[in-house]
């Protein structure tokens, strides 16, 4: 993934999720770009892949929350924007409180993935960044869930931001799925 400027590491947005059929995103893509600009990510207008390895409990206690329909929770999460190993990965929380979603997140490099994958969370311990009270967040959910790695999620994206409406529309699409411990497979 290119450097496409400054990452924000924090914000609250609201979300709104619609069905549409594979057979109307171009149309949609070609409707959607006489009045936003394609994101930065989408290099020569093309999608870019976004994957994510959630974590959860023993008991997938993140998995029943959302189930369920909880207004308020959680999830821990290591994403990517490429699909090949990287320095710009995100450790996140990402939350939902009623009609507001949250992320909270910093970038790691994919030594420190694989020691959050494999329960060292020393090099959050050892960081005195302005993200220590995240930091903080994030060893407190993992040890008080017990949290491990069970799913990663990879799908393609299309994206246009509209600076002026503050807004982003995003199109994902061939969404797959695969029970696993890492982020970064071949299948």
């Amino acid at each position: 993934m290119m450097n496409k400027g400054p990452v924000k590491l924090k914000f609250s947005r609201h979300e709104f999720k619609y069905p549409v059929p594979f057979y109307d995103l171009n149309e949609c893509i070609s409707y959607i770009a006489k009045f936003a600009k394609p994101d930065p990510y989408n290099v020569n207008k093309k999608a870019y892949t976004v994957q994510s390895l959630y974590f959860d409990s023993p008991e997938m206690i993140f998995l029943q929350e959302k189930i369920e329909g909880d207004a308020i929770r959680k999830k821990v999460r290591i994403r990517s924007y490429t699909n090949v190993p990287n320095n710009n990965l995100f450790l996140e929380i990402k939350s939902k409180k009623y009609d507001r979603i949250g992320k909270d997140r910093q970038m790691i490099t994919c030594a420190e993935y694989e020691q959050f994958r494999k329960s060292d969370l020393q090099f959050l311990l050892n960081n005195t960044s302005e993200n220590s009270a995240f930091q903080g967040d994030v060893y407190s959910l993992y040890n008080y869930y017990n949290l491990a790695p069970v799913i990663l999620i990879k799908y393609k994206r299309f994206s246009f931001i509209d600076d002026l409406a503050n807004c982003k529309v995003t199109y994902d699409f061939d969404l797959r799925y695969k029970k696993t411990d890492e982020l970064f497979t071949n299948d």
